[in-house]
């Protein structure tokens, strides 16, 4: 997949579902930094969550990589009483249950733009030095700063099916 197959709209939609949700669930607001074509290599960054998207025009992945403390920072905002716990299984089931809900919001999104798509059940990856090879795939990677740290969003969309037009939010 090169630059030219992926499908802006798709991604400024997406980027928009998690504003919206950061909004919704944590009280805060996101601000987007740097945008940025990515080619097989994560920022300085150890944990990363990969979700898969799939329907009837569109196909492709999102990873969500952040620091570990940025992880810890989200779940603790949302349990408190993880504060002083150090217990990375329950900082990773809960970073899989917000990225659950950020996929979830997303779908609506596009349910409300009449695109249809399902997005997989999340999967993590974490370690100090770990490296992800996607072959053919190229994606646009957006900075997004929150009171948690750095989240960056890594989209892959593609369209493969008839052309449809996506509303302006």
């Amino acid at each position: 997949m090169c630059i030219q197959d992926l499908d802006a709209n798709f991604i400024e939609l997406f980027l928009d579902s998690i504003e919206s949700t950061f909004s919704k669930v944590f009280n805060t607001e996101v601000t987007r930094g740097q945008m940025s074509i990515w080619r097989n290599q994560l920022a300085d960054h150890d944990i990363a969550v990969v979700t898969g998207i799939i329907g009837e025009e569109h196909t492709g992945m999102v990873i969500y990589s952040m620091k570990g403390c940025t992880a810890e920072r989200m779940i603790q905002f949302l349990d408190p009483s993880l504060a002083k716990e150090n217990d990375m299984k329950m900082i990773y089931d809960g970073l899989s249950e917000i990225i659950c809900i950020l996929s979830g919001n997303a779908m609506t999104y596009f349910s409300e733009n009449e695109v249809e798509i399902d997005i997989t059940t999340p999967s993590i990856v974490a370690g100090n030095a770990f490296q992800m090879h996607m072959p053919n795939h190229t994606m646009l990677t957006a900075d997004l700063l929150s009171q948690f740290g750095t989240m960056d969003v890594n989209i892959a969309i593609k369209r493969h099916g008839k052309k449809h037009k996506i509303k302006a939010a």
